[in-house]
């Protein structure tokens, strides 16, 4: 829908889409799209008169402009300096989880117990430790792209709205979660309470659709962080692609549900940090023309629809994201976890808000130049990032591997548990979730 509205917009005609455009909005594609310059169908269409045919003219930041902002030997130091890190946070997580919590748990078999902490990390983290969880967890790369580009095309209302539909999936956890604890205290995600009330073949059901979501949001990520170390340094995708995908896989299956908690720990302080720091200098020594600011602070009814259709599909979508439920079963406590929501989604709220701001701001310069150069709405926070120095634009790379690492590990914790336990009917081993 959206391709199609950006499109009819730009040419009057559906069809014709920029390879840019479906760089942004369907990274899945990557592997099919035509080189650069090209469009996918309807080839013809971009020759016959338009009327923003000067549009493709001008001088535009595209993903070309960005493979300047950083040397491949900084996104290799990056890459590998993050991934160790974590790798030594989850590596501390599993001496913990197997040496000395399961002399702790409730149970009499050590083993079994070991196991149950791997999955659920149960009745173990304080609030402070859960909110920062949820908020790594939740936060990937994807924030730098979409919430910019919300926040030009729908305003103020789409801005909120894509915060508020960021940070209410935490207040559903936190008001659900303590029934389904209560209901189904063995368990260790919704699926199986839903096997309680309803039977296994709804269970296999729900664990499917949840499967179905992960995965995609996983491929998503990944795809993401490819095309990040491609455009900003020069280097092949599989350079950043591989090391997050095996580092985070390596750590979460010998670590399990604790691994992953830890480094969402040094992840979310990180996030913190970075952003703070970024967003302070990316909105400092901005030149916009007065009364630009004006034409894109706007509250229109598209953005009220914007703000609406967010906060239901992100609801929807979220409650079917069984790392998070994970979540739920590992607060040491009903007040733990509700805390441990506020802080999370409050921490969202905040980040979603900013890039949000950060697009309105963009385009607001953009608009003051003589010529625009904003073409892909998407990349309106690199707009503002091509104006800093390179240690600003490490710094944002950085933060992008370190949004993308938590977010995947969370969902390799999630998959890895939904297929074993609830579709398999089985616990596996470290070495066999590895495999």
């Amino acid at each position: 829908f959206w391709l199609k509205q950006f499109d009819s917009r730009l040419c009057g005609r559906a069809g014709a889409l920029p390879v840019e455009v479906l760089r942004v909005h369907r990274p899945n594609l990557i592997g099919v799209i035509p080189a650069q310059g090209t469009t996918t169908r309807r080839e013809s269409a971009l020759s016959a008169p338009c009327a923003s045919a000067k549009y493709f003219q001008a001088p535009v930041l595209n993903f070309s402009s960005l493979a300047k902002m950083i040397s491949q030997t900084a996104a290799y130091v990056i890459i590998y300096v993050v991934l160790a890190a974590c790798s030594c946070v989850a590596g501390s997580a599993g001496y913990f989880v197997f040496k000395v919590l399961r002399k702790d748990a409730s149970g009499t078999d050590g083993d079994k117990s070991g196991a149950d902490f791997w999955y659920s990390a149960r009745g173990t983290q304080g609030p402070v430790s859960l909110g920062l969880s949820f908020f790594a967890s939740a936060t990937g790369a994807w924030v730098l792209f979409a919430a910019p580009e919300v926040g030009i095309l729908s305003g103020w209302w789409g801005t909120i709205g894509y915060a508020l539909a960021s940070s209410l999936p935490f207040a559903m956890f936190a008001w659900l979660g303590p029934i389904i604890r209560r209901r189904f205290a063995a368990g260790f995600c919704l699926t199986d309470w839903v096997r309680q009330r309803f039977g296994r073949p709804l269970q296999l059901y729900v664990s499917l659709v949840s499967v179905f979501y992960m995965w995609v949001y996983m491929v998503a990520e990944l795809t993401s962080i490819g095309n990040l170390v491609r455009d900003m340094s020069g280097l092949s995708p599989l350079n950043a692609l591989l090391p997050v995908s095996i580092f985070t896989l390596m750590y979460t299956s010998l670590s399990g549900l604790p691994g992953s908690i830890w480094t969402d720990r040094l992840q979310g302080v990180i996030m913190v940090i970075f952003i703070i720091v970024t967003v302070i200098a990316c909105f400092g020594g901005l030149h916009i023309a007065d009364g630009k600011w004006g034409e894109v602070s706007t509250w229109t009814d598209k953005g009220f629809e914007s703000l609406v259709t967010l906060i239901l599909a992100v609801i929807g979508a979220e409650l079917f994201n069984m790392g998070t439920w994970q979540r739920v079963y590992a607060a040491e406590s009903v007040g733990a976890l509700r805390k441990g929501c506020a802080l999370g989604g409050g921490l969202n709220f905040l980040t979603m808000f900013l890039f949000g701001l950060a697009g309105m701001l963009a385009e607001a310069q953009d608009r003051s130049r003589p010529e625009s150069t904003l073409t892909i709405k998407a990349l309106a926070f690199f707009d503002l990032l091509t104006s800093q120095g390179s240690g600003i634009q490490g710094l944002v790379f950085a933060l992008a591997v370190c949004m993308v690492a938590s977010s995947v590990d969370s969902l390799q914790t999630g998959l890895l548990s939904v297929l074993s336990k609830d579709i398999l009917g089985t616990t596996l081993t470290q070495v066999q979730s590895l495999i």
